[in-house]
């Protein structure tokens, strides 16, 4: 089932997996990447705890904020005041992290160590991209502090050079209270007005784009042909329901519904984007074009309509805001 709480390239995923072939070759592919980055979405709600428990006040925090400056740059974490802007890097990564004297960072787990790209370099990019995109939008004065955030319990920061950036700016999640104070400490003063700072966050929210796949350039062995067409039982989901009088049934478990054509027409923007006409809704939901305009004209579909007769087109408003909450 797609889970709209989760970011959006997520469900994009979770509406390939639940309409290819159980033995398609992809399937684990995308179940792992689902994995993963359910994972990663866990670790950045898992701060919004310890933001709160911090000095912070009148603040607002955003997940997974993706704006444009010459290109797309996105921060898991933006803590938004009126004193300063602080992007976090969050990693929801175990056992023993090690940023070395070359700059690598490598985690060393059951003996095995993996590379990876250092988050102390990525959110540094962040930053840069942040204040180029504030002075683009001509907001000069706003502070910007940078920090690398490991939400697992068991993880351990190893600073074998005892590298100065890795002290002052990696740290577990439980640090992450005091290391906000502090920074608070040094930003004391707001240097921005009230008035200016909801127009940047106005910005922030209207400037938003969140990061979408191209489900078939990602995966290239799923085709159009392997999206299973159909209306998916939300009881035992088979993909097999019929629409009798306006209701729906399933011929596999007995249940009836009235709405579930809603869900598939949302896989199908997931899936594939853009608009949809009257033929290609009815081909997806396996339903006659009476039957298919009966659906996208009622208001309870949630569609909106561009065009007039052949031309009519639907589209739907699927939410793209960042995650925000604030923090009296």
């Amino acid at each position: 089932m797609i889970n709209r709480e989760h970011p959006l390239h997520i469900q994009q995923e979770e509406a390939v997996l639940e309409r290819i072939h159980e033995s398609h070759s992809s399937r684990e592919t995308v179940a792992n990447d689902i994995s993963a980055g359910l994972s990663g979405d866990y670790g950045e709600k898992q701060t919004n705890y310890y933001f709160k428990q911090s000095q912070l006040q009148e603040s607002y925090t955003y997940g997974r904020l993706r704006l444009w400056h010459e290109d797309y740059f996105q921060i898991d974490k933006l803590v938004a005041s009126r004193n300063v802007l602080i992007p976090v890097e969050v990693k929801n990564m175990s056992d023993e992290l090690i940023f070395t004297s070359n700059g690598q960072f490598i985690q060393k787990k059951q003996g095995v160590e993996i590379k990876y790209q250092n988050p102390l370099s990525q959110v540094s990019i962040q930053r840069t991209h942040l204040e180029r995109w504030l002075r683009a939008h001509s907001i000069h004065t706003l502070p910007v502090e940078h920090l690398v955030v490991f939400t697992h319990k068991t993880s351990i920061i190893r600073n074998p050079t005892n590298d100065q950036q890795v002290a002052e700016r990696v740290l577990t999640v439980e640090n992450l209270p005091s290391k906000i104070n502090q920074i608070l400490r040094s930003h004391s003063s707001p240097v921005i007005s009230q008035h200016q700072f909801e127009t940047l966050n106005q910005l922030f929210i209207t400037k938003h784009e969140p990061f979408k796949i191209d489900i078939f350039k990602k995966y290239p062995a799923v085709s159009r042909d392997d999206i299973q067409k159909g209306v998916i039982c939300p009881r035992c989901a088979k993909i097999n329901m019929h629409l009798i009088r306006d209701k729906w049934y399933c011929p596999a478990c007995g249940h009836k519904d009235t709405n579930c054509h809603q869900e598939a027409l949302y896989s199908h923007f997931l899936l594939y984007g853009g608009a949809i006409t009257n033929q290609q809704a009815s081909e997806f939901l396996l339903c006659n074009d009476r039957q298919t305009n009966r659906i996208l004209s009622s208001p309870s579909s949630g569609l909106h309509r561009i065009g007039a007769r052949r031309g009519t087109k639907y589209f739907m408003p699927i939410d793209q805001r960042p995650d925000i909450f604030f923090i009296k």
